[in-house]
């Protein structure tokens, strides 16, 4: 009896790598970033920035994701735009760089009573 294997079903994966800065381009620290697939209600992929506001998500399988960060608690900053990134079985893909951006809040307020 000869038995032929089928390709391998294990999982092909690649990882993601990148850095966080804030508008004056100083890196950030402890911000949260998502990789994120198209499909709604899918798991986002999630790593924390380092003091240098590097970055290193792993085990993503290949496709194309969403990246976006978002600023650590108690910061001023608002969420970056988001970034997209090809990931390839066995790759490192690099982000470009991800910038909060400075959230503000302006007007006037009135009453009608």
């Amino acid at each position: 009896m000869t038995v032929v294997a089928g390709p391998v079903a294990s999982a092909q994966t690649g990882s993601a790598t990148g850095i966080v800065h804030d508008v004056s381009g100083s890196p950030v620290e402890g911000a949260t970033v998502y990789v994120m697939e198209k499909e709604p209600g899918s798991q986002p992929y999630v790593a924390t920035t380092a003091a240098d506001g590097t970055y290193t998500v792993t085990d993503i399988y290949a496709g194309m994701y969403g990246v976006i960060a978002l600023p650590p608690s108690g910061s001023s900053e608002a969420t970056s735009a988001m970034a997209m990134v090809q990931v390839t079985s066995g790759g490192s893909a690099s982000v470009s760089t991800l910038t909060l951006t400075t959230a503000g809040v302006s007007g006037t307020v009135t009453s009608d009573i």
